[in-house]
């Protein structure tokens, strides 16, 4: 009897032995997962096309494979509804997930590509004005220092016209102590000049009278002789 139980374990672990091995559903709109390995057991699930499973053990006897879902809900299944590859429809289905994956992709790149653009241009205008003002405060400093040089040159003319002048001033005071001088000689020579002049008249004054005189008594003192 226990011979006979254990020939018969072996027999089922060998008509059912385990894959652990993932199938998908095949290209049908759907199949019936039931609790057991026959049309008499009752419908579980109702599974999609493509649906990944996890074929647990197959029974040849009646065609059937038990699966488990990635939920951990297990059953049976046909083994013929069973793909290795997932079906056209599900490959379709992923192709246009990863390619709207691929497609977001390329639009967050485009949109950090754009953010980086638009703040490249940004920096580039900030860095175009920052010249444009440091060549202005360039330009300004410049024109500062140029003012600022005549300033100097303009301050140290006028010190130099400023020590001119006074030369001037001081030769001015010279010149006219001169002219003061030289006037006051003039004065003093005309004053002499006067009054010489004035000796002169005077002295005329006092001598041609008396020649005058003397002159009148010789001549009468002739006309006595010769009388």
């Amino acid at each position: 009897m226990k011979r006979t139980l254990v020939t018969f374990i072996c027999l089922l672990l060998f008509s059912t032995h385990s894959f652990a091995q993932t199938l998908y559903v095949s290209d049908r709109l759907k199949i019936n997962m039931r609790s057991g390995p026959s049309t008499a057991n009752k419908i579980t699930a109702t599974l999609r096309s493509g649906t990944p499973l996890t074929v647990v053990s197959r029974d040849k006897s009646s065609g059937y494979s038990q699966v488990k879902l990635k939920s951990g809900k297990s059953g049976w299944v046909l083994t013929r509804q069973l793909d290795k590859q997932p079906s056209a429809r599900k490959g379709l289905i992923i192709a246009q997930e990863k390619n709207a994956a691929l497609q977001k992709q390329l639009d967050d790149i485009t949109s950090a590509f754009e953010k980086v653009t638009n703040e490249y241009e940004s920096a580039n205008q900030s860095l175009q004005q920052n010249l444009f003002q440091n060549k202005t405060l360039t330009e300004e400093l410049t024109d500062i220092r140029q003012k600022a040089s005549n300033a100097l040159m303009i301050e140290r003319e006028r010190n130099e016209l400023k020590a001119t002048l006074e030369i001037t001033e001081q030769k001015f005071k010279k010149v006219s102590q001169r002219n003061e001088i030289l006037e006051q000689s003039d004065r003093n020579v005309l004053f002499m000049l006067g009054a010489g002049t004035i000796v002169f008249g005077l002295f005329l004054g006092l001598i041609l009278p008396r020649l005058g005189a003397k002159k009148r008594s010789g001549s009468w003192g002739g006309d006595s002789y010769l009388g």
